[in-house]
């Protein structure tokens, strides 16, 4: 999938050195967020009464709750997950190095490019860890960029 790149003119940094990569099925998903259920026609917008009145409770719950909704599944919290999941002592120092290098070029202190790459999401571990030793191999090739691959 094609991501659509934004430079960010009110960071912090000197102009162009902030890159955020979007897809754009996020940008169409995030467009469409509150879009619940169909337009009514203007016919029968004339002959009926679309919006409950605020005065019925019962009418106004059933017309505000989630209409093409089949059901939810909880999210775990972050909390739980670095409880339940450690990470060694190497991922944490690793994670910590591109943090730093990260807020350093963001500030202007370090003259690469912070390039943020990666899939949409991840949906099977074996291929996120196969994208990223491909883009360790390519890093070398790029010592003026910081690439990060974004993950969740």
């Amino acid at each position: 999938m094609a991501s659509v790149l934004i430079n960010d003119p009110h960071s912090p940094a000197s102009p162009g050195k902030s890159l955020f990569l979007l897809s754009p099925l996020l940008l169409l998903l995030t467009a469409n967020l509150f879009v619940r259920s169909p337009l009514p026609d203007r016919d029968s917008m004339a002959t009926s009464d679309v919006t409950p009145v605020p005065e019925d409770a019962a009418k106004m719950h059933a017309y505000i709750q989630d209409r093409r909704v089949i059901g939810y599944d909880p999210l775990v919290q972050p909390a739980l997950l670095r409880h339940e999941i450690t990470s060694s002592p190497a991922a944490q120092n690793t994670i910590a190095a591109a943090r730093f290098a990260a807020a350093r070029i963001l500030a202007g202190h370090d003259d690469r490019m912070l390039v943020v790459v990666g899939p949409c999401s991840i949906h099977s571990p074996e291929q996120a860890l196969a994208y990223a030793k491909l883009l360790k191999a390519k890093m070398a090739s790029w010592p003026n960029l910081l690439i990060v691959m974004r993950s969740y």
